[in-house]
């Protein structure tokens, strides 16, 4: 069963053969024949093999091994590796006893042997070119796994310089967004920045312009105030002691409310000047005009108290002058 390119079992065996009386037996094993592996044969090339002479088979037997005059073995425990030749297309085993051949069977048998001699000749070229084939087509195979092994390695090298140059054009990419978005960030921070600052700056803008209008104003009623003391302090010129004593200290009082009012102008040009400034300043600016605020507000409160302290002297002098013609 089974035939080349694999090893051969042997099936069954001719009654009285010649592979009977060299001991083959079924299930044995034909490794190779005439020297040649049977893996590296065809199933012709077998066939007309085992019609050649000589022919020889190496066996892997299962009986014990024998040595005979045609035949060399060599056998381990259980099986033997046998190799059997066949010098003749008829060859059998010699009997013992046998009667010595004629003159005629002598030549005949020579001459037998001189063609058995070129068929070996022959056959042994046959076989040196086989095993040349057999050897070729191993280098070629090899060297067709060699091909597809480097090919293999090439693509798996180039699989990895894409893989990588994809990896690096991705960070680059990566990298490229976190910068853009960055930019984007600061510019939006700066742009909300520019805006705040501008409102602010409006803002500031329009308190200094409020509290120019509110000098201004309280700028107008002082004078307005001194003059009218002006007036009256020319009316009152004859007025006892003590009437000059109060126009001195309400005269004082007025220069200093004058002195405070023009501390007060200095500070807020001041503060107009460093409208932009940190928000502690800005904090102790706000502090300062209300607290310039309330002077300011302490200073009218004795103007008024002044006036009224004036008010009510002059009517009781027209009150006395009135008693006095009555």
């Amino acid at each position: 069963s089974n035939m080349p390119p694999e090893s051969v079992e042997v099936a069954k065996v001719t009654p009285r053969g010649w592979a009977e009386s060299e001991g083959i037996q079924p299930g044995d094993v034909i490794l190779a024949v005439n020297g040649l592996d049977c893996e590296h044969i065809s199933e012709t090339e077998f066939k007309e093999f085992l019609k050649e002479r000589p022919l020889t088979l190496e066996i892997n037997s299962t009986a014990t091994a024998k040595e005979e005059s045609a035949v060399d073995t060599s056998a381990a425990a259980g099986a033997a590796a046998v190799t059997l030749t066949a010098t003749t297309a008829n060859e059998t085993p010699k009997a013992e006893g046998a009667i010595p051949a004629t003159p005629q069977q002598e030549e005949a048998a020579g001459a037998e042997e001189e063609a058995e001699a070129d068929r070996a000749s022959a056959a042994t070229k046959i076989q040196a070119v086989q095993r040349g084939k057999a050897a070729r087509k191993q280098a070629e195979a090899e060297k067709e796994r060699q091909e597809q092994k480097q090919a293999e390695q090439t693509a798996e090298a180039r699989k990895n310089t894409q893989t990588e140059t994809a990896r690096q054009e991705e960070e680059s990419r990566a990298n490229a967004a976190v910068k853009i978005q960055a930019v984007q960030r600061g510019n939006a921070a700066r742009k909300q920045a520019a805006e705040t600052s501008k409102a602010e700056k409006e803002r500031q803008e329009e308190a200094a312009k409020k509290e120019e209008e509110d000098r201004a104003s309280a700028a107008t009623k002082i004078q307005a105030a001194q003059r009218g003391k002006a007036a009256r302090k020319q009316a009152e010129e004859t007025a006892t002691a003590r009437k000059d004593e109060t126009a001195r200290r309400e005269e004082e009082s007025r220069a200093n409310a004058a002195v405070k009012i023009q501390a007060a102008q200095r500070g807020n040009a001041a503060r107009k000047q460093a409208a932009e400034t940190s928000k502690a300043e800005k904090e102790r600016q706000e502090e300062s005009a209300k607290k310039e605020e309330e002077d300011r507000a302490s200073a009218a409160t004795k103007i008024q108290a002044v006036q009224r302290g004036k008010t009510a002297r002059k009517q009781a002098e027209e009150t006395s002058k009135a008693e006095k013609k009555a």
